[in-house]
């Protein structure tokens, strides 16, 4: 399977009880669609290694989701999000992994998760990096753009948002 190939599926271990933790308003949830059927590449599950090359590859699978062209505001911020929360995974999921991304286009938001086999984190317990960090800013950028988003962390930890399509 091509690691570029927006369109690959493969088949991971699930968790058994996930623990989850949910941030954001809350207020907007999203509504489901068939999970089944994708006519309109409406979605994308995508495996690739924890190394810095999955961060560009995962960026240009998004921006090849057909459903998303018409919401250049949230194909962007999706980008810089998937951008951010892979690089996570590549410093914190463990090398020699898998990342896997999983983004779904829906009747009125975008659904994204980002697993690894890394222990995941409390968002209670985040810190937000000083003014003069360098590095640390992904998860404020997550806390900002986010509808809502969230941390399960099981078998694998995932990361997932909602973002509104307007």
């Amino acid at each position: 399977m091509p690691d570029d190939d927006p369109h690959a599926r493969s088949i991971g271990n699930e968790p058994d009880e996930p623990e989850t933790h949910v941030s954001g308003s809350g207020v907007r949830r999203c509504l489901g669609v068939d999970r089944l059927s994708d006519p309109e590449h409406r979605r994308l599950e995508l495996y690739l290694p924890a190394d810095e090359s999955a961060i560009v590859q995962a960026r240009r699978a998004v921006e090849r989701v057909a459903a998303l062209a018409d919401y250049p505001d949230a194909q962007f911020a999706v980008r810089v999000l998937v951008s951010e929360l892979f690089t996570n995974g590549v410093k914190y999921g463990g090398r020699g992994g898998r990342i896997r991304l999983e983004l779904e286009v829906r009747a009125d938001c975008v659904h994204v998760e980002i697993g690894d086999r890394g222990r995941g984190f409390d968002p209670a317990t985040v810190t937000m990096p000083g003014e003069d960090a360098t590095s640390g800013r992904g998860l404020a950028l997550l806390d900002q753009l986010a509808a809502r988003w969230g941390v399960e962390r099981g078998g694998e930890s995932r990361v997932w948002f909602e973002l509104p399509l307007h």
